[in-house]
């Protein structure tokens, strides 16, 4: 067949982050002055990338006289496993040549649109997997390789999984990966026993993982389980009993929150510029319970009458929000909404307006922390980790500070379906391990529903 490259396609291989230490390799197809991204679902170690091939750096030639059956077990493992990872990158390239040349020849000597490239790649890259993948790594590969373009049962309205989600996932089957190579521990569906589970868990405390990362990671690996018993692999059934257990609920960190007299002292600051912005944005998330993906992207398209209307970008549902009178004075104020901020300075500006309004009492939480990089997965040396501790409160509130005061502040004041059909809790038991309320506040709302007669 005649190669037919009207207006050029060029196929490339680049690291998603070549800043760590070990990363994603993305198939990059150009033609008609636009890129598309493609996942390879392979991943290798940074250093050992050739910039000029674009393939994982291939061993030294064997010495004269020595056989490949000579060589030591780990160093055959790893010629073989550079072989078959070259030898499956050379086959994205070749793929995508070939896609696009058909395609050229069917639309009649001209360029596919980019959709139609994409699309007719992915679906006879799918097509070449005829047997179903074997291990339970390349199982997840698959998975992370086709949840984008396929509707998920267990997600809101059955739509693909999100990027974010996606990226957890993604960060879980590294994690995953580097436990087998630091501990030597085989891996498979079949494996996954008490054993793996006690060892994982100390795996992680070595690291200094949170009690909710933990637990987020033993959730990760049942979900993937779940699917693939679903799809008929035979998983180890202790995966699904209760001694495959996440860390225990009870010392999970909480975000803090804000109690009505601490919102009042933020509220009476002078502030000017950056602070006075972001304190205002602010005062309007602890007011509306949003999430910080829907707070910092309102305008005046979102009211309606005594109601902000906001589509929230998790739920895809439209929810009706009152317009309190804290932030009905903000909006006449400003004639409007704020002037956007990014999710990072709006984090980083409102711990510096608590410190500002005292809210310094100590407090215990998880806070944020720096710390060398001991899984070595980044190559600047160092990540940040949850670290439990006593602070002083301001160090503890970010964004999320704003939907658990919402939650936890109008808790027994106003019917908990209310709020719950605001902060969009699924059920009355998840809203409930959601906020926090003390127990000398819970006495105060009794009083108070007392004096009103309600009880």
């Amino acid at each position: 067949m005649k190669k037919c490259y009207f207006g050029g396609m060029k196929a490339n291989l680049y690291f998603k982050d070549k800043n760590r230490a070990e990363s994603l390799i993305l198939l990059y197809v150009a033609f008609d002055n636009k890129r598309i991204k493609i996942s390879t679902g392979i991943s290798c170690q940074t250093k050992d990338w050739n910039h000029s091939t674009q393939r994982i750096n291939e061993p030294t030639n064997l010495s004269k006289g020595v056989s490949f059956i000579d060589l030591p077990e780990h160093e055959q493992t790893k010629r073989k496993f550079i072989f078959n990872t070259n030898k499956k990158l050379n086959d994205f390239v070749t793929k995508a040549n070939e896609v696009f040349q058909n395609l050229v020849v069917e639309n009649n000597y001209t360029n596919p649109t980019h959709e139609q490239f994409k699309k007719r790649y992915l679906d006879e890259l799918h097509g070449v997997k005829d047997t179903k993948p074997s291990t339970l790594f390349e199982y997840w590969e698959t998975f992370l390789h086709n949840a984008p373009t396929q509707d998920a049962q267990n997600t809101i309205g059955n739509r693909p999984i999100q990027k974010g989600t996606l990226k957890t996932y993604a960060s879980s089957l590294q994690l995953l990966k580097l436990f087998k190579e630091k501990k030597r521990f085989d891996i498979s569906f079949e494996s996954l026993d008490k054993r793996f589970h006690t060892q994982f868990l100390s795996f992680m405390n070595e690291f200094k993982f949170s009690q909710d990362e933990k637990g987020k990671q033993i959730k990760l690996i049942k979900a993937i389980c779940n699917r693939a018993l679903s799809d008929g692999y035979a998983v180890n059934p202790f995966v699904f009993t209760k001694g495959f257990y996440k860390p225990s609920e009870d010392s999970k960190e909480k975000v803090v929150y804000l109690e009505f007299e601490e919102i009042t002292r933020i509220i009476e600051l002078e502030l000017k510029g950056m602070l006075s912005n972001a304190r205002d944005w602010f005062v309007i998330g602890l007011n509306t319970g949003l999430r910080v993906s829907d707070l910092l992207k309102l305008n005046e398209a979102n009211i309606s009458g005594e109601n902000l209307i906001v589509t929230t970008q998790k739920t895809k549902t439209p929810i009706a929000i009152p317009i309190m009178t804290q932030v009905d004075e903000v909006i006449k104020r400003r004639n409007g909404f704020p002037r956007k901020i990014s999710d990072q300075k709006f984090n980083e500006y409102i711990k510096e307006v608590c410190c500002l309004a005292q809210i310094d009492a100590p407090t215990k939480g998880a806070k944020i922390t720096r710390v060398i990089d001991t899984l070595k997965r980044r190559k600047h040396g160092y990540t940040t980790r949850k670290i439990d501790g006593t602070y002083p409160k301001y160090e503890l509130v970010s964004s999320h500070t704003c939907r658990r005061s919402f939650a936890s502040n109008y808790y027994g004041k106003i019917p908990t379906a209310i709020i719950r059909a605001i902060t969009g809790h699924s059920s009355e038991r998840e809203f409930l391990k959601y906020i926090q309320v003390s127990p000398e506040e819970h006495a105060r709302n009794f009083m108070e529903h007392v004096k009103k007669g309600i009880v």
